[in-house]
């Protein structure tokens, strides 16, 4: 038989700052899975109504709400009509851990959001809570570690980050909870784990296919040098001439349009008036290639018969054009269910397997052309 919500009795055990820079809705959905850890609330309780939340917590019905629904997106509970919020029986085994991700932006992207989606669901699984700490940008491009450092004033197991910057992976490896950066080409001293994704099988792959095509002339696309640079060396040493167009964008710094836009430009600078064409385009980025797939579209450039094309592009994701593209499909699911179990070994007080996972596939495909097709203008 349920409790009903007035089972946990008086005061809740937490308060809102409204002084802090993290939202009142984070703040109240932090309280409340600190409830369900410390198991005030269990499996099939009724948690308290909205008004309930916004009357004892001095906060609005709309905060109350947003909170309450954060705890549904999360599995822990589930709301019905008539009957409230409920707790769902997985949401004590929370009490196992908790691991703090911090992310640079909310979920914007296609592939952070899948990966991040994915090791949640799996960390869920295997009993631990996560919570999230974004790190927006100051206008002079700085971190704005403020959230961070609210969500740090609590006890995490584990704390992880995704393509953290410099400064960043140094403050957490300090912070004296075990830190595990993930997608970094640094070594990080005082971390517990340093853990990388490899793309180096599909890289092969499509280095042998430029070589049975004979492509001596290239033009790679990207935002960054770190995602495009080993792509950028194997062509080269094949004896390829190679255009690198770096972008100054960083991931994780600016919107998906100004990404979109930035390919946009990129591919009208390099082709808009071209009396000569490069062999192959390589685009290293899915939204970059949104962009100058537009930009071709205007120019009229044909694939393959003017130019070949390649892009590295998120699984799921499908670029709309005429021919069937020649891709570096990335799986973000993949990477996070190794991550998972490498979190999961850390916290077991093993030690973790840091060899590299491959998490992106070639899949070869009409946009390259054949080796008998020779792209002409």
């Amino acid at each position: 038989m349920s409790r009903t919500a007035s089972a946990g009795g008086g005061a809740l055990p937490f308060s809102i700052d409204k002084n802090l820079k993290t939202s009142l809705a984070e703040q109240v959905a932090d309280g409340l899975r600190q409830c369900l850890r410390m198991g005030r609330y269990r499996a099939g309780d009724v948690l308290p109504s909205f008004k309930e939340l916004a009357r004892r917590l001095d906060v609005s019905q709309r905060v109350a709400r947003e909170a309450i629904h954060m705890l549904v997106a999360e599995g822990r509970a589930m709301v019905r009509q008539r009957s409230g919020c409920r707790v769902l029986a997985h949401a004590e085994k929370a009490r196992q851990g908790r691991i703090l991700a911090v992310l640079h932006e909310p979920r914007t992207s296609y592939n952070s959001g899948t990966f991040l989606s994915e090791l949640e669901s799996r960390l869920v699984a295997a009993g631990y809570a996560v919570e999230v700490a974004y790190l927006p940008t100051k206008p002079n491009g700085d971190c704005d570690l403020s959230q961070l450092e609210d969500k740090m004033r609590s006890p995490f197991d584990l704390v992880f980050s995704r393509y953290a910057v410099r400064r960043v992976e140094k403050w957490l490896a300090k912070s004296g909870v075990p830190y595990v950066a993930l997608d970094t080409p640094r070594r990080i001293p005082g971390a517990a784990a340093v853990l990388r994704s490899s793309s180096e099988d599909a890289r092969r792959k499509f280095l042998e296919r430029c070589s049975a095509l004979g492509v001596k002339t290239a033009w790679v696309a990207s935002y960054g040098a770190s995602s495009s640079e080993a792509t950028v060396r194997g062509l080269e040493r094949l004896g390829v001439s190679v255009e690198w167009q770096r972008v100054p964008l960083c991931f994780g710094y600016g919107n998906l349009e100004r990404i979109e836009r930035a390919g946009y430009r990129a591919a009208l600078r390099r082709f808009a008036g071209a009396r000569k064409f490069p062999d192959l385009a390589v685009v290293m980025d899915d939204y970059f290639l949104r962009g100058v797939l537009t930009a071709f579209a205007e120019l009229g450039v044909r694939i393959p018969d003017q130019l070949r094309l390649v892009a590295q592009v998120n699984d799921g994701f499908v670029p709309v054009t005429k021919v069937k593209m020649a891709v570096f499909r990335v799986d973000a699911r993949r990477w996070a269910k190794a991550a998972c179990e490498a979190i999961v070994q850390i916290l077991s007080g093993k030690e973790p397997s840091t060899a590299p996972c491959s998490t992106v596939d070639f899949v070869d495909g009409p946009s390259l052309g054949d080796k008998n097709h020779a792209p002409q203008l």
